[in-house]
């Protein structure tokens, strides 16, 4: 990856941080680990129930889109979290892909489909 391309990557997460911040989410950027890499932002999820868990969260502002591999990506580096930080609960992984030309709130969500389904059942959805 080219510097240029890691400093847009590196402005892209902290972007989603800021905005999920001002958007009441309790985001933290987390450091970069190499190999075992833990995602790039965090937050708990509904911390008020018993089941708490940890969204992770793979940022992505890349020019074109591989959401397979984004979604291998995002689940490993969940796997690599909870080991990392076992009492943060299970984790989500979730990509956040920054659409070309928006802003950061206009940017996609991706989540493997049984993710979401398990993510919906602990909200109580359905």
């Amino acid at each position: 990856m080219s510097a240029a391309n890691k400093a847009k990557g590196t402005a892209f997460e902290s972007q989603l941080a800021d905005y999920l911040q001002r958007q009441g989410v309790d985001a933290k950027r987390l450091p970069r680990t190499g190999v075992k890499d833990i995602g790039d932002i965090a937050f708990p999820m509904y911390p008020e129930l018993q089941a708490r868990r940890t969204m992770v969260v793979e940022a992505k502002n890349r020019k074109t889109m591989d959401l397979p591999t984004y979604l291998r990506e995002a689940g490993d580096e969940a796997d690599n979290y909870e080991i990392k930080y076992p009492a943060a609960g299970p984790t989500f992984p979730m990509v956040v892909v920054k659409r070309r030309g928006k802003g950061v709130q206009n940017s996609y969500v991706v989540f493997d489909l049984d993710e979401w389904i398990v993510m919906m059942r602990d909200l109580g959805v359905f």
